[in-house]
């Protein structure tokens, strides 16, 4: 059982490199079909009738179906080394990474932890913020589903590591900064004149964020997110670039310093 589990989670690079290329369309999809049930539009865009399972995948390039042997995680990546074996073009970067990102963490917290409900929340917990990395730097948008699941996860490991009232001063603190930082960032905007300062959905994911963490923590990720940001938009002023991915990469290296002694035992 445990293997079969721990496999799961070392195909789900491959499952979340679909996530992440399909579910910004499956929103757009949705709007779209909003809109033509109001009337503004005629017709959805074909593209973005997709779902996770349909169309089978395909090629990034050509469209041609991609056979179910070159699906299993590097292999079809380094059996062509690095290239599409129906067009020859290149295969982008971020599949490669997806998936072994997603098998060393499943292999790390498995043999640090073991098999647990923790172990799988916390697997669970990883992949959703890996596929949030990539949304976001792609597509500048951090979809509300899996910012919600991402803090419902945290709020489930905390109530199997802490107690109930624990749990209940969690929440109370995440309302808190949610909606206070929401005032304070539109009060600014609109004070100020400018545009939007701080994504709401950035502020969801830092919400989301305060689950899993101490004040201490939270404040030192903001901080640190916040400089490569900065440093960043300083080296490419003309580029609009996303304040998530810094958060999330922030959040992992925090979680990581915060589990040093397990990791170096490991």
């Amino acid at each position: 059982m445990e293997l079969f589990i721990l496999l799961v989670f070392v195909f789900g690079g491959s499952f979340l490199n679909v996530l992440i290329s399909r579910y910004p369309k499956m929103i757009e999809g949705q709007w779209q079909e909003a809109l033509k049930e109001e009337g503004y539009i005629k017709e959805v865009d074909p593209k973005y009738q997709v779902d996770l399972n349909y169309p089978p995948s395909n090629c990034y390039h050509c469209g041609e179906r991609i056979p179910w042997y070159r699906l299993i995680p590097l292999v079809g990546y380094l059996l062509n080394f690095g290239r599409s074996s129906c067009c020859g073009q290149p295969i982008p970067v971020r599949y490669i990474l997806v998936e072994m990102v997603s098998i060393l963490s499943s292999f790390a917290v498995y043999f640090l932890y073991g098999f647990t409900v923790e172990t799988v929340i916390l697997l669970a917990s990883l992949f959703v913020l890996l596929s949030l990395f990539y949304i976001d730097y792609e597509e500048m948008y951090l979809p509300d589903s899996l910012v919600v699941s991402f803090g419902l996860m945290g709020l489930v490991y905390v109530d199997l590591t802490g107690s109930a009232e624990i749990v209940s001063e969690t929440i109370f603190y995440c309302a808190l900064f949610y909606f206070g930082s929401s005032l304070l960032v539109s009060l600014y905007e609109k004070c100020r004149g400018v545009g939007e300062m701080l994504g709401r959905g950035d502020i969801k994911l830092l919400t989301a964020m305060f689950v899993y963490m101490s004040f201490e923590e939270f404040g030192w990720v903001l901080l640190s997110a916040s400089l490569v940001h900065i440093a960043i938009n300083y080296s490419q002023p003309k580029e609009v670039k996303p304040f998530g991915p810094w958060i999330i990469l922030s959040f992992v290296g925090c979680m990581a310093y915060k589990h040093m002694d397990s990791l170096v035992i490991f």
